[in-house]
Order: structure tokens, then sequence, then C-alpha cells
């Protein structure tokens, strides 16, 4: 928390504005409001900048955005659920496969990770795959 809390004051003292600096900075909330145990209020910050990204067509950003929420959030919640399965959409569709490999495990990780949740990248170098090809 006092590192998240840290980066917040440094990116507000730059004076720097803009919508992705504001959508940054609503991120960095959402995650110090779910360390803190004020899930309701996390859950709102997270969705709304994940549409935020949205809105700006910022995949990547959308898809670290909704790995941290998964990751300090846990997917008990079903609005948080739903983001970690559009991030592994995203970074299936990119390529982005150590990613992958970070979502799986902050998911993995998280209060109510989904240990089954695999994803495409995990299926394709399962040893029944490999014996089926």
């Amino acid at each position: 928390v006092a590192t998240a809390n840290l980066a917040l004051d440094r990116l507000v003292a730059t004076g720097a504005h803009g919508r992705a600096l504001d959508i940054d900075r609503q991120s960095i909330r959402a995650g110090i409001a779910a360390l803190e145990g004020r899930s309701a209020e996390a859950i709102t910050g997270y969705v709304a900048a994940i549409a935020g990204w949205r809105e700006l067509g910022l995949p990547w950003d959308e898809a670290l955005t909704e790995v941290v929420a998964g990751r300090v959030l846990g997917t008990d919640h079903p609005e948080i659920a739903a983001t970690t399965d559009a991030a592994r959409a995203i970074l299936s569709s990119l390529g982005a496969v150590r990613m992958l490999a970070i979502l799986d495990a902050a998911i993995a990780a998280a209060p109510g990770g989904r240990t089954g949740a695999r994803s495409r990248v995990d299926a394709e170098a399962s040893p029944e795959t490999a014996a089926a090809g």
C-alpha cells in the first residue's frame, strides 16, 4: 500500500494531464482500495479504468489493469472474473505468451483464484496436447 501511495503521489506531482494519466491514477487508487480491503470501491475503480482503456483503444493497458485487478481482488467477484477472461483474450490475440503466464500465476495466487483456468498457451503446451498432435 505504501509503495502504491508513493507511486500515486509521484504521478500526481508530475503535474501531467490527460485521459490516460487519469486512468492510470484511477487504477492505482483502485489497487490501493483493494489492498486496504475496500473491495466494492476497488471493483468500481477497476471497472471504470478498464472501460476508459477500451474507450481509448488501448488493449495492452486494459489487459495489464485486468491482470492486476485479478491479482489483488481475486476472481470471487463476477466483474473481476470477467475482466481476467477479457485479459486472456487480449493477451492471446497479441501473442503475449509471458503475460499469459503472469495472468495465470496472478489468478492462482489471488483470493478465490481459479486454478482450473488455463491459457490457450498452457493448453497447447500440455502433455495431452503434445501426445494428441
